[in-house]
């Protein structure tokens, strides 16, 4: 006995060991679900990045419909950076610092391309608007000079402009530009109308806006928005690297520790098993005096049957004597009376039935969350039906609040065998009280009765 004590004090240390470094390895396991969704979301910032510098080029082109897509795009990489916030876990604290400064390296290079966007496509708004009125409203006009008296130099020079205009717009050289302004002064210098005067200013704003456009373009393009998506996903990479080998090195441990347990489990069983004959001997005694006091029980309260039987059977042969000659009243009574005996037989075999199987060991405590407020107000609400010689049945006391976690066909159990009594052994006219007193921590209830103790 004394060996299988030592075997068992060593498999108990070995099994808290190991259930205390599982407790402490599980929150640093690595989530494989978090991990994948994780990296999917970074992947969806390098995405992102790259669809929005295709769309910003195709509003440059003059492809795009409206600036929509781009809104669309800056909107779902607030939203991503947003996203990748929320950290796995199982990083350490380095890494997950690192990915942390990542993150608002991103974010701050998303700022930066966010401001810059707006400004282009307030820029380029303007611009594409002039370059699909000037090309159309410059041939136009330019038919119109050379239909004119005296007015066919204007129009070779609007005709030159059109075309330098459209050079500056594919190959925006220094050289284009000051052909540009060239012939822009050369027909202000003229007498204008007010239409041509319209159009030099849309040829003026195709001059000036180009370059801006153009330079807005090449700073949104180099902003180092893809590097900082890269380098988010490699900070990431590298901590969920280090929290691989990590859990690796856990996992190894736990079953060094599981190997120890399950190798003292088996010492203890033996050595259990040795010394078992006697506590064989002494359980076989304990069951004989438990079906013996099972015995007595079955003929203690196999006369409690008698008493409801006996009601059924003399209410039952007095209904089918008198039950034309009864009024409705009568008949109702010995129908309750039928009704109430029956009931009571069920709860003697209630009873007789969960004792049977807690003396045989099949009872099991299945606990689950039980509103004690309908369970109690039910249970006492079918003793009232019960009740009789004028006895009544109280229920009072704070209500038991939040749902508790006990098996409620025990505890229904034990309140009807309580509440039933008190209702038998009451005076007529009494009263039984229910009473439930509660705090966070404990429920207590009582039941008091006026009878015969």
């Amino acid at each position: 006995m004394r060996d299988y004590r030592i075997s068992l004090a060593l498999f108990a240390v070995a099994l808290v060991a190991l259930v205390a470094f599982g407790a402490w390895s599980w929150p640093r396991r690595v989530d494989e679900r978090a991990h994948d969704a994780y990296a999917e979301r970074l992947g969806r910032v390098e995405t992102l990045v790259h669809r929005l510098h295709e769309q910003v080029l195709r509003s440059h082109a003059g492809l795009a419909g409206s600036y929509d897509p781009i809104v669309q795009t800056v909107r779902e990489l607030r939203d991503v950076h947003i996203a990748v916030t929320s950290v796995p876990s199982f990083l350490d604290a380095d890494a997950r610092g690192a990915v942390v400064d990542a993150i608002q390296a991103s974010s701050d290079v998303l700022d930066v391309d966010a401001g810059l966007i707006e400004h282009f496509k307030t820029e380029n708004a303007i611009l594409l608007n002039s370059l699909r009125f000037f090309p159309v409203a410059a041939a136009d006009a330019s038919e119109r000079l050379a239909a004119t008296p005296g007015s066919e130099g204007s129009a070779a020079e609007l005709r030159d402009l059109l075309r330098d205009v459209l050079r500056l717009v594919v190959t925006p050289t220094d050289e284009a530009r000051a052909e540009v302004e060239r012939h822009l002064a050369v027909l202000r210098a003229a007498t204008i109308g007010d239409d041509l005067a319209l159009l030099l200013r849309h040829a003026d704003v195709i001059t000036q806006r180009r370059t801006d456009v153009d330079h807005l373009l090449r700073q949104i393009l180099e902003q180092p928005a893809i590097e900082r998506a890269r380098s988010l996903s490699e900070a990431y990479a590298h901590g969920y690297a280090i929290a691989t080998r990590r859990a690796e090195s856990h996992r190894l441990a736990l079953f060094a520790l599981a190997l120890a347990v399950v190798l003292l489990g088996a010492a203890a069983i033996i050595l259990r098993l040795q010394a078992s004959a006697e506590e064989l001997a002494r359980a076989s005694r304990q069951l004989a005096q438990a079906i013996e006091a099972q015995n007595r029980f079955v003929s203690m309260t196999s006369h409690e049957f008698r008493t409801p039987l006996s009601v059924i059977v003399s209410s039952a042969e007095m209904l089918d004597v008198y039950a034309e000659k009864w009024t409705p009243q009568n008949r109702q009574k010995h129908l309750k009376r039928i009704d109430r005996a029956a009931r009571g037989m069920t709860d003697l075999l209630d009873g007789l039935l969960l004792i049977g199987r807690t003396d045989a060991g099949h009872r099991e405590f299945r606990a689950t969350n039980v509103d004690l407020d309908a369970l109690i107000a039910e249970s006492v609400e079918a003793q009232r039906a019960r009740a009789k010689d004028g006895v009544t049945v109280a229920l009072t006391g704070a209500e038991p609040g939040p749902k508790r976690r006990l098996d409620p066909r025990l505890l229904r159990h034990v309140l009807d065998n309580l509440v039933s009594n008190a209702v038998k052994y009451s005076k007529p006219g009494g009263e039984v009280s229910v009473r439930i007193e509660c705090d966070p921590n404990e429920l207590r209830i009582d039941v008091a009765d006026h009878g015969i103790g």
